[in-house]
C-alpha cells in the first residue's frame, strides 16, 4: 500500500462522516502546503509526482490535514465554554507545523586550529 492511501485511511478512520473526496482535497491542500513552506523558492521545488514520501512527510501531512479539517468546523477566533477552548490565529495553518518544515540557516561551527592551519 502506498503512504498516501495509508494517509488517507488513516484520516477517514478519524473523520468517518467526510467523503473520499473530501479527504483527498484536504491530503491535496496539506500536500501544496508541504510543498511550498518546504521548498519556499520554486527553482528547487519538487513536482507533486516527484517528492518523496518519507515517515516524516507523511506524518507531517497527517498533522496538516487534521488542522486542515478541524479548522473547516469554523472560524474560530477565540471560544471557551466550560474550562475548555479553541483560539486560532489569524493565519490558514498552525505556525507550530509551519516551524517544523521551514528550512533555517545556520552559521557553520568551523574548528579554529583546522582553518588556521589551512591557510
Amino acid at each position: 500500500m502506498d503512504l498516501e492511501k495509508e494517509i488517507k485511511q488513516d484520516i477517514k478512520s478519524k473523520f468517518s462522516h467526510l467523503s473520499d473526496s473530501d479527504i483527498s482535497r484536504a491530503y491535496d491542500f496539506a500536500l501544496s502546503d508541504y510543498l511550498l513552506y518546504r521548498y519556499p523558492s520554486e527553482n528547487n521545488r519538487p513536482n507533486k509526482d516527484d517528492l518523496v514520501i518519507t515517515f516524516v512527510v507523511s506524518n507531517w501531512i497527517k498533522e496538516r490535514m487534521i488542522d486542515i479539517l478541524d479548522r473547516a468546523g469554523g472560524n474560530v477566533v477565540a471560544y471557551s465554554e466550560n474550562g475548555l477552548s479553541w483560539e486560532y490565529a489569524s493565519s490558514n495553518i498552525d505556525p507550530s507545523l509551519k516551524a517544523k518544515i521551514t528550512p533555517k540557516a545556520a552559521t557553520p561551527q568551523w574548528d579554529l586550529m583546522k582553518v588556521c592551519f589551512i591557510v
